[in-house]
């Protein structure tokens, strides 16, 4: 089904997008991009009204599949995505920054 699909997706040069393209090449499966739109938003609406499906992480669709607008597929694709916590350096942190940062490292 994913390769006959038609993936409605971000433009070329996104990080969903080329996550989403280098999980397929891995697969070998081909896709056909049946639109390209350059907002989130646009993507679900476009899913919603029946044009495709699309691929975006589960918290920009948290609020559409807990309303059932959207429904979650299972996937054979390794679509994680490294993301990089950036912060000023030698900047006063509060205690509770200090704790969410930890809390994003994996400390407690």
């Amino acid at each position: 089904m994913m390769g006959t699909a038609h993936w409605i997706m971000r433009e070329k040069g996104s990080g969903t997008r080329e996550i989403f393209e280098t999980a397929m090449y891995a697969k070998g499966i081909k896709c056909s991009i049946a639109m390209e739109l350059g907002h989130t938003e646009a993507i679900k609406i476009a899913v919603e009204a029946g044009l495709g499906v699309g691929c975006l992480s589960r918290m920009a669709v948290k609020r559409e599949l807990e309303n059932g607008w959207l429904i979650e597929i299972n996937s054979p694709l390794d679509l994680k995505r490294l993301l990089i916590i950036l912060t000023r350096e030698n900047e006063y942190r509060t205690t509770l920054m200090k704790a969410y940062l930890a809390l994003l490292e994996g400390k407690k």
